[in-house]
């Protein structure tokens, strides 16, 4: 697993996960249009039935207008000339992970997890910090 999962380099792995989350955010959302040209009122039903309304494609778009701010100052080239714009657009990793909590019903349950794990090491980031523990 290790020779493909780089799972002791955390910036590739970092790297990998994006990459990947990107595919299949772009074809999650290939098939939504697609699926809305097909059969706009099933699909629009199908919405309706768990209380969103048009409520998703909204989300959608600001999750995926998240991705764009967050991938777009990513490469190495844009991290390397402009830190201060890779690290202001990583920030919209908030908005990202916001709209996901709000456009799928079930996310919380995939997301508790790390959400849980990056509220943790903000806390202790944060109580390192003020304790002044070394």
């Amino acid at each position: 697993l290790t020779r493909y999962v780089p799972l002791s380099k955390n910036i590739e792995f970092h790297k990998l996960i994006a990459k990947t989350t990107f595919f299949w955010a772009v074809v999650h959302s290939f098939y939504h249009f697609a699926n809305y040209t097909m059969a706009s009122k099933a699909t629009l039903s199908k919405f309706e039935k768990f209380g969103w309304g048009g409520t998703t494609f909204l989300t959608g778009f600001f999750i995926l207008f998240a991705m764009f701010m967050i991938y777009s100052a990513a490469p190495d080239r844009v991290r390397h000339a402009l830190y201060e714009n890779f690290f202001y657009a990583h920030h919209f990793f908030v908005v990202f992970f916001f709209f996901l909590l709000l456009h799928g019903p079930v996310f919380w349950c995939w997301s508790l997890f790390p959400l849980g794990l990056y509220c943790i090491e903000r806390f202790l980031q944060q109580f390192k910090g003020t304790v002044g523990l070394g």
